[in-house]
């Protein structure tokens, strides 16, 4: 199943591609969501090889996933990086729990050949549903942890943002 999806990605990158190479633009302009919820998926690294292949310039990683992030280093994709649903409750309750999550999932991905980081997401279409009512204190937890190790700065700015089905919107100050 999950070679399925990869081929189709694949197929509609190429023809998008060609579509794109008769107007003179570039595919840096496409972003894509990478998922890892499947059986026999590929390796990350072969995964953002293929990005980097055709040229797609924006990824969405759903949760902060170590291989991938890793992947990315160094390879001018823009990285836009989830916070699981279930891990909104606990960044919501405390400063500490968010400054652990951007302790482990951001701040090893930012230097030595560092990722582009340009959002992090929190939660994916978690509204309506059980997790909601964590959304706004869990952004602004993050938001502050990245205002003060001035991550907030990197590459323009750093957005905090949720991503719901119909909207997209960001946390700023």
């Amino acid at each position: 199943m999950a070679c399925l999806w990869l081929v189709l990605i694949l197929s509609f990158a190429v023809a998008l591609q060609d579509q794109i190479r008769k107007t003179s633009a570039t595919l840096e302009n496409i972003g894509v969501c990478y998922g890892m919820t499947g059986n026999n998926l590929p390796p990350a690294t072969d995964v953002i090889n293929l990005y980097k292949k055709y040229k797609i310039g924006n990824i969405r990683l759903f949760d902060p996933n170590p291989d991938a992030l890793n992947a990315l280093k160094g390879t001018q994709i823009q990285v836009t990086l989830g916070v699981r649903n279930e891990d909104v409750p606990n960044l919501a309750a405390s400063l500490e729990a968010a400054n652990s999550w951007v302790t482990v999932n951001v701040q090893p991905y930012l230097h030595d050949n560092p990722i582009l980081l340009s959002y992090i997401s929190v939660g994916n279409e978690i509204i309506p549903g059980p997790y909601s009512g964590n959304v706004l204190a869990a952004m602004k937890n993050l938001r502050t942890v990245l205002d003060q190790r001035k991550l907030a700065a990197i590459k323009g700015a750093l957005q905090v943002k949720l991503v719901n089905s119909m909207t997209s919107k960001r946390l700023n100050r």
